[in-house]
């Protein structure tokens, strides 16, 4: 309703206020954004060994009242790619003081699936900011969960709540590890002291030599995957896909699609 009401909305749906962040309609801040949905992933970004909070846009629901979901990627694009614009120029021009701002605003980069052998080179990967979780192949954006999304990582993980318990009849530990809303645990991993320390949290683990191993510690998420995200990522290390046979059908692909050009 006014240019102070900012919120965000993390995985877990709490909704909290953005203070000190302001997006105004044009540069010389004469009127607001009101009714504005972004997309977007929060990052920490490590930059001449300082920590620098950026938060990147990679796609728009609702634009100044209007729901734009259903517009062409490229059509929503150049609006949410247009409203950083706006606000750097207003930066720019003095009409907003961006010192106080709690973090940065940046468009996510796309690009076309003929460079996903570039992205995934130790040259790109060595040039990045923050940690890389894979690729993302982006169908037409939907509301909820949407089954034709193929995310490709180089290990496929799944956040357990890990659940640390004696063994029935033994004075043994277990590291039990266990799925949101699920009463009985998913599976098991390796039990050692240094584990004692997640107990009822949410750690994300790798399955390697047919076992779980420990990744990282999600202190971002409150929550354990659901059972149907395991299940594909079961699915997906059952059929997995190496970087190198990505490559190969994408530029397969690539070639017959451009010979089909060329006949035409």
């Amino acid at each position: 309703e006014d240019k102070n009401n900012i919120y965000m909305i993390d995985r877990n749906n709490d909704v909290f206020q953005i203070k000190y962040l302001w997006f105004p309609e044009v540069p010389d801040c004469t009127n607001h954004l009101e009714n504005t949905l972004l997309d977007g992933e929060f990052v920490i970004d490590k930059v001449d060994n300082k920590e620098i909070y950026r938060y990147l846009v990679y796609d728009i629901v609702y634009y100044n009242n209007e729901n734009v979901s259903q517009q062409p990627f490229t059509k929503r694009m150049e609006k949410y790619q247009n409203i950083i614009k706006v606000r750097n120029e207003a930066v720019i021009k003095g009409h907003i003081d961006d010192r106080s701002k709690p973090f940065s605003i940046r468009a996510k980069d796309f690009w076309d699936l003929s460079a996903v052998s570039e992205l995934l080179g130790d040259r790109f990967q060595s040039q990045l900011l923050h940690e890389s979780d894979g690729l993302i192949f982006q169908p037409p954006y939907i509301s909820g969960r949407s089954w034709r999304i193929l995310k490709w990582k180089t290990d496929n993980t799944i956040d357990f709540q890990l659940i640390i318990a004696n063994k029935r009849q033994s004075h043994e530990k277990e590291a039990l590890l266990y799925l949101n809303n699920m009463r009985e645990p998913f599976s098991s991993m390796h039990y050692s002291p240094k584990l004692d320390q997640y107990h009822n949290k949410i750690i994300e683990c790798s399955y390697q030599n047919k076992q779980w191993t420990f990744y990282r510690h999600r202190i971002d998420k409150t929550y354990a995957n659901a059972k149907a995200t395991a299940d594909g990522v079961m699915n997906a290390i059952k059929h997995s896909i190496s970087k190198d046979l990505l490559c190969s059908v994408i530029d397969d692909d690539i070639a017959y699609a451009n010979y089909l050009l060329e006949l035409n």
